[in-house]
């Protein structure tokens, strides 16, 4: 019995230390924030240091730099500790800038032993009154960055805008993973129910899609080498993708004989319900992140319209099929729409919102799940998130299969 239900032993197991590890490990030292905004060059400023999780008092060896890039620095040349989170640190700003801007912006760099390194981009601006680049790398200081400490022991990544809402990249982006894979199971039964395929037809499904892509690739490859327009490489890969979607589906349409196909419409439902339990739970962490990230639970970002818009088409799945009687007619119906509306999805959150602006992560242009936001710590907690939200998802469903085979047996005895 554990052999057959090792899968959700496995899921417990995964999303325990997930849970755990996501809310207790600390987060690294950072910058929380420095005033004024803005220095003046060519004079002595003052920039007061606020500190998030450090340790200013406890280790007096804190060092702080203004970087404008890798070869042009300022060197704090006096530290008055406040507070384990509060510092003044006493820049000699030169008179002019290598740079073209009037105000350009610098990074603040903060090290000690204790904390290692943090920073804090766009800290501050130094305003110029005159425009010299040459003049300016004549005389700027030569200083370098030296002997920077890294701190020890598992913590992640201090970001400014996320603070300890980083943990919720355990939660909210993992379910939506799970949401996608149980829609696509559902999408595969329901496709299984309406044309009940078997497996001496897999060769013809897999070889038309194997084709599909070779025919897609060379043209369209050839044309964006050619173009270079990011409409077209978003197109180019959407296409691949889709092929690459239908190579699978092809595969695990034809796996097995359908010998029940009022099972696999069960399945499609269950699955269809547990990937909108998950859609709902991510929707309901990414308006918790979005508060503190963009000051409001809900905004018109496409790629949040185009998620809601995701939801709303399976609502409609679950309002269709309650708005028959018949059986049958219910899964005719939510065959066709599953079908439909997984197909639809993958342009609503897939290909869309890579075409817009968008301040989602991932989309417009905005990295996601990049080296900046997703260090190597996180990573050991999100991929495993994703397995073990998937399989909650799956077990969910399999109790709600279990549930609607015993419930069609008991209505059939029932009219017998």
């Amino acid at each position: 019995m554990m052999l057959k239900n090792w899968w959700k032993f496995l899921s417990i197991l995964i999303l325990i230390p997930v849970i755990a590890l996501g809310f207790l490990v600390p987060l690294k030292s950072g910058v929380a924030d420095s005033f004024p905004d803005s220095l003046p060059s060519g004079a002595r400023g003052t920039l007061f240091i606020e500190g998030y999780n450090s340790n200013y008092l406890s280790d007096g060896q804190t060092r702080a730099w203004l970087k404008l890039d890798s070869a042009y620095l300022i060197q704090a040349d006096e530290i008055r500790v406040k507070s384990e989170t509060a510092i003044e640190a006493d820049f000699e700003i030169p008179k002019f800038i290598p740079s073209n801007a009037m105000s350009p912006s610098f990074v603040l760099i903060l090290d000690n032993p204790t904390d290692g390194y943090s920073l804090l981009p766009a800290a501050v601006q130094i305003d110029q009154d005159t425009i010299d680049v040459i003049r300016a790398d004549a005389e700027w200081p030569k200083v370098q960055l030296t002997d920077i400490h890294y701190k020890d022991g598992m913590t992640f990544p201090y970001r400014n805008i996320l603070y300890e809402t980083i943990r919720n990249t355990f939660f909210h982006v993992p379910m939506w993973f799970g949401m996608v894979i149980l829609f696509y199971a559902a999408f595969i039964c329901s496709f299984r129910y309406l044309f009940t395929p078997t497996t001496k037809y897999r060769w013809h499904f897999l070889i038309s899609c194997i084709l599909l892509m070779v025919i897609g690739y060379g043209p369209l490859k050839s044309m964006i080498l050619t173009e270079g327009a990011t409409t077209l490489k978003i197109i180019y890969h959407s296409i691949m993708g889709i092929s690459v979607t239908a190579l699978f589906s092809a595969f695990f349409i034809t796996i097995s004989p359908v010998r029940s196909k009022e099972d696999e419409d069960r399945k499609a439902l269950s699955l269809t319900q547990s990937g909108v339990l998950l859609g709902v739970a991510g929707i309901l962490t990414g308006m918790v992140w979005a508060t503190y990230t963009w000051g409001k639970p809900w905004t018109t970002d496409v790629k949040l319209n185009a998620s809601a818009i995701a939801m709303l088409m399976y609502f409609g799945y679950l309002v269709l099929r309650s708005s028959f009687d018949d059986k049958d007619t219910q899964a005719r119906l939510g065959s066709v729409y599953s079908i439909i509306a997984f197909v639809m999805l993958i342009p609503l959150l897939f290909i869309i919102p890579r075409m817009f602006d968008s301040l989602h992560p991932g989309n417009g242009g905005n990295p996601g799940l990049g080296g900046e936001d997703l260090d190597n710590t996180m990573r050991m907690i999100f991929y495993p998130a994703i397995i073990g939200w998937t399989l909650l998802g799956v077990w969910i469903s399999e109790l709600s299969l279990r549930y609607k085979r015993l419930k069609d047996r008991w209505m059939e005895q029932w009219e017998e």
